[in-house]
């Protein structure tokens, strides 16, 4: 099939939890769309995990994620249920590169209280109902399922109209601004605010184990970000000033957060540092 006439290619996020919701939409639609779930060979083990998903933008034309309430959180002193960080987090890759036009949310009916971000408002959320007594999550998705069937023509067409070929080259300023508007985001602003109002000496005095899940946010996006930048110095040069002082003071939390009082810190985090503390390093000389 030649590139002028192949399929839309589609690439489907999810959580581990919803993995059948995100198989029964590939299976709905697999003669529309050439579609890959996340767990179909999208992250590899010798790439971060930031890195596979920049690369796996450049070779989508849509995307669609399943919005399931996987997560509690505690927001203005009231308790809703919330997408997987991680989902909103690719969301937010997706449609930075393909547009709202090119990405599609789909949800179960039955949590209409589905607290999402505020920049997210006002996307339409296509659902599904998750309660049928057959339990046929293939059937449940039909109506979602079309409804992106019919609009994968006119997503197509406006991939082909603005080929990746024709874009573009991203500068370090695009980069950066990219990087500066996950890191501002509702959700790890959350976790953000958490560790600045105090966490424990470490996780074994974490009783509810608040903290201990938002510093490694944290961490782990941080830690993405600098195996980014380790690998384009005119970024890391863009980014320091903003990201400096959260790289070290992370770091150092997590350095000592995880590392029991009497173990060897080498037999914890290994010979080969993790990205986060190379970029430390780097910063301070």
């Amino acid at each position: 099939m030649t590139g002028a006439t192949r399929k839309p290619r589609l690439f489907i996020g999810s959580s581990v939890e919803s993995l059948e919701i995100a198989y029964a939409i590939q299976e709905s639609l697999d003669h529309d769309a050439e579609c890959t779930v996340w767990t179909q060979g999208v992250f590899r083990p010798t790439r971060q995990a930031l890195d596979s998903l920049i690369q796996t933008l450049d070779t989508v034309d849509c995307a669609v994620f399943a919005f399931t309430p996987d997560d509690i959180a505690i927001i203005r002193g009231e308790q809703h249920r919330i997408v997987r960080d991680n989902i909103i987090f690719e969301l937010g890759l997706f449609m930075g590169r393909l547009g709202a036009a090119g990405c599609f949310l789909v949800a179960p009916r039955s949590s209409p209280a589905l607290h999402l971000p505020s920049d997210l408002l006002g996307l339409t959320v296509l659902t599904y109902n998750d309660q049928r007594s057959d339990k046929n999550n293939f059937a449940a998705l039909g109506a979602a399922c079309n409804a992106i069937r019919r609009e994968l023509p006119a997503v197509a067409r406006l991939r082909r109209e603005a080929s990746l070929d024709a874009l573009p080259v991203e500068t370090v300023q695009d980069k950066y601004l990219r990087l500066e508007a996950l890191w501002n985001g509702d959700e790890l602003k959350r976790d953000r605010a958490i560790l600045r109002a105090g966490i424990p000496l470490s996780a074994l005095e974490d009783e509810d184990g608040v903290a201990t899940a938002a510093l490694e946010r944290v961490y782990s996006f941080l830690n993405a970000v600098a195996d980014t930048l380790l690998k384009d110095p005119g970024l890391a040069l863009r980014a320091r000033p903003v990201f400096a002082q959260a790289v070290r003071s992370v770091w150092e939390r997590v350095f000592a957060y995880f590392t029991p009082p009497s173990a060897d810190s080498s037999e914890v985090w290994g010979s080969d540092l993790p990205p986060v503390a190379k970029l430390n390093l780097l910063w301070a000389q």
